[in-house]
């Protein structure tokens, strides 16, 4: 094997390595009361994102960029189930969905908005945003 394959297979595995280690901490090191406050400070983020995507004229809204923004809600309630900005980001990510369906008419989008409300009427049976979700 030359140079380049070496050099490239290292690369590789720091890469892999870096990867595993910020993944395996953030996951080992946070306490429930540290997980909700990444889940506020990523809420937030994803609430900034939604106002950029909003500010855009919608002819120049992509899939691409409604799909960071719904990832970005997601992260909320993946990474803290219980705090207080969870169901808030399952139905920021149903009414994005259900935005870009009618947009694009993509009637899967809205099928999984649909499941989103289910997610939520399931999940946070006493959140505020359950009788809207009906």
């Amino acid at each position: 094997m030359g140079f380049r394959g070496r050099t490239r297979r290292r690369q590789t595995w720091v890469a892999l390595l870096v990867l595993l280690t910020t993944t395996a901490s953030s996951a080992l090191a946070t306490t429930p009361a540290q997980k909700r406050q990444i889940a506020r400070s990523e809420y937030e983020q994803a609430e900034r994102m939604r106002e950029a995507l909003n500010g855009r004229p919608e002819k120049e809204r992509t899939r691409v960029a409604y799909g960071r923004v719904i990832e970005a809600f997601k992260k909320v309630y993946r990474t803290s189930p219980t705090s207080t900005k969870a169901d808030a980001s399952v139905v920021a990510v149903a009414e994005l969905l259900a935005e870009e369906g009618r947009k694009y008419l993509d009637e899967k989008l809205l099928k999984e908005s649909i499941a989103q409300y289910e997610f939520l009427r399931k999940e946070y049976p006493g959140s505020k945003f359950r009788v809207d979700a009906l």
